[in-house]
Parts: structure tokens; sequence; C-alpha cells
């Protein structure tokens, strides 16, 4: 794994800049209760000290805690998972390993699974390879195989492609337009659940994600597939985001 000349470390810094986020919430067109996320920060910081999400059927909260290190940086996240509908709970524990003060790898696990993410880095402390690998604690197969992520980034610091492949062999290419507002959620990565509120690599980026382009990279005849995002800004503010006809909108408040 490749090491920058600068660390950047973008994604375990848990802070949320420049405005302090109070929740997101979802609504939708199909009467499907929302997704609730709440944030609770360090006092006179922007750096997050837990995160509260609520998902869609009602029946689970997870409670996400953050720890960090002496160079402020994340250094663990506990993730307690309460099931109301079935009376059952769990913990996963987020591990953030660091070489040289460089962010190498987040590994978790609880009862029965286990996920890897390790990180390949260019120069200038961005991220370019992200292997990544989950498997059920019973398998104990010695060789494994890593889903990689390639990334390219745009001039102002955001993913301009994504490419992955299994075994070698390239599968989907995602291009990313922008637009040129503050990305609110730049950064948050909290753990391999928490996705529903952005696209997933739009944690790397400087600004906000306003259309993907999907398109098979050894399959020419089949057409590219093109999704939009709509915002809506309040003095450069994301106060509201959306994925189409039929997928949740999103609210943020703000602190």
């Amino acid at each position: 794994l490749k090491n920058p000349n600068i660390i950047l470390n973008e994604i375990a810094t848990g802070e949320i800049k420049p405005f302090k986020i109070k929740d997101i919430q979802s609504v939708n067109n199909l009467d499907v209760p929302p997704n609730r996320y709440y944030f609770e920060y360090i006092p006179n910081s922007n750096k997050i000290y837990k995160l509260v999400t609520y998902n869609n059927n009602q029946c689970r909260r997870e409670t996400s805690t953050l720890f960090y290190n002496s160079l402020n940086y994340i250094n663990k996240v506990e993730t307690l998972t309460e099931d109301f509908c079935s009376q059952e709970e769990f913990t996963t524990i987020y591990n953030y390993n660091y070489v040289n003060g460089v962010l190498k790898s987040v590994i978790s696990n609880n009862t029965s699974f286990i996920f890897e993410n390790y990180f390949s880095y260019y120069v200038d402390g961005k991220i370019s390879i992200i292997y990544s690998v989950g498997k059920p604690k019973s398998d104990t197969t010695p060789n494994r195989t890593f889903m990689k992520t390639y990334l390219t980034y745009d001039i102002n610091g955001n993913v301009k492609t994504k490419e992955g492949d299994q075994n070698d062999q390239y599968n989907i290419k995602t291009t990313f337009e922008y637009d040129n507002k503050p990305n609110p959620l730049k950064g948050l990565y909290i753990n391999n659940i928490f996705l529903s509120p952005i696209e997933r690599l739009g944690i790397l980026s400087e600004n906000n994600i306003i259309s993907t382009k999907n398109e098979y990279t050894n399959k020419s005849e089949i057409l590219p597939i093109i999704n939009s995002i709509k915002y809506t800004y309040i003095n450069n503010k994301v106060v509201k985001y959306s994925f189409g006809i039929n997928s949740n909108t999103y609210f943020i408040n703000y602190q």
C-alpha cells in the first residue's frame, strides 16, 4: 500500500465542517417511515462525539460513539445496535489503524461478521485505492478476495471517477459531476452501515455530487446509466436533497 507525502486522513477526522449538523431526516412518497440521524459533538468543537441512527423500519437504533487518539484522529468507533422488535442487541467495534500517522485500515467486527478496509494513497494525501472484504466469522477460509476501488480526482478535490474490480476484472466505472457548494458531509465515515444519506464516495469530495454515470468498461453494448441528485441551498448550505422520483428526500438541520 502506497503512503502519501502529505497526511490528510480525511475520513478519520470525525469533523463536520464548516457548519455543524444537528440532524438529518428523510421522507419519501411511499409512506415509509423516515431514516433519522442525530449528531452530538465534543464541546466547543466540530468533532462528532455520538451519532444516533434510526432506520426506516423503526425497529432498529444504532448508537455510534467515537473515540479519538492523541493526534485527534478517530481511534475507535463503538456502535451499539438495538433491535426493539426482536429484543436483540449487539456491539460492533471499528478500529482505525495507523502507521507513522497515516490511516492504513479500518477493521470492524461484531458477534457474527468482519469488515476490513485498507487504503493506498496518492502523494498528495488523497486515497487512491480502497481494498475491502467482508465475511462471516464462521468463514475460516485463509485466502480472501478483496474488492478493489480505484479513485481519481478533479482539480477541486472531488472524486472524479471510481472503478472497481474483483479478480482483476473491471466491472463498473462511475463518473461524478459536482456543484460548487461546500459538501456538509465530507469526511463522514463512521461505519460500513452509514450509507443512506450520501453516495458512498461523496465523503471524500469537497462539493456535492449532482450526477453519476455508471458504465460497464468491458461491455460497451450496455448503455450508461445516469442518475441525478437535486439540492436546495440556503446561504450556500445544503438544506434538502433528493435522488429522484420515489426515492428518499433528505432534510439537513444545522445547529
